[in-house]
């Protein structure tokens, strides 16, 4: 079989703001092994997606006093393209508002992602809490959408070998 050619479509990475950096390493090594383009997506927790009543749409923050402040997708931009410099990868970057799963699964689904990326959030008793009343972002994308998951270890993870 060849894998010339087999792979359509980006790869799909959703990042955010205190990321692992093996995150976007793993997303570079599997770009450039695949011969593939990267679409980074952040999406804010702090704004929602509203339906206009002309079918629009539109996105509005939690907090009514915070006007569109972009500075940390502005900053997170950057720092993916001084990891991406010497990569001779084409990518792309997309900032995004609302519930992190389903705005994943629906950049999927719009680009033809071929897979989506993400990281793994180190464990914390709040974060446990988090996930026991929300669920994690990588267990909904692995179970409500069709496209395949990939997800990088935490940290702490890799340094205690998976255990």
């Amino acid at each position: 079989m060849s894998t010339e050619n087999s792979v359509r479509g980006p790869l799909l990475v959703g990042v955010m703001p205190g990321q692992d950096r093996a995150v976007l390493d793993t997303a570079i090594t599997l770009a450039q092994a695949l011969h593939t383009t990267i679409a980074f997506v952040y999406v804010d927790p702090a704004g929602f997606r509203v339906q206009e009543p002309d079918g629009g749409e539109r996105f509005a923050s939690i907090d009514p006093d915070v006007e569109d402040d972009d500075s940390r997708s502005a900053h997170l931009k950057s720092l993916i393209s001084a990891g991406l410099a010497d990569s001779g990868i084409g990518w792309s970057y997309r900032l995004v508002r609302g519930e992190a799963a389903d705005e994943l699964a629906q950049a999927a689904k719009a680009a033809r992602a071929f897979m989506i990326v993400v990281g793994a959030r180190r464990q914390t008793v709040a974060r446990r809490m988090e996930n026991l009343l929300t669920g994690s972002v990588a267990a909904h994308l692995a179970h409500h959408q069709p496209t395949p998951v990939l997800v990088v270890p935490a940290a702490s993870s890799r340094a205690r070998g998976g255990r």
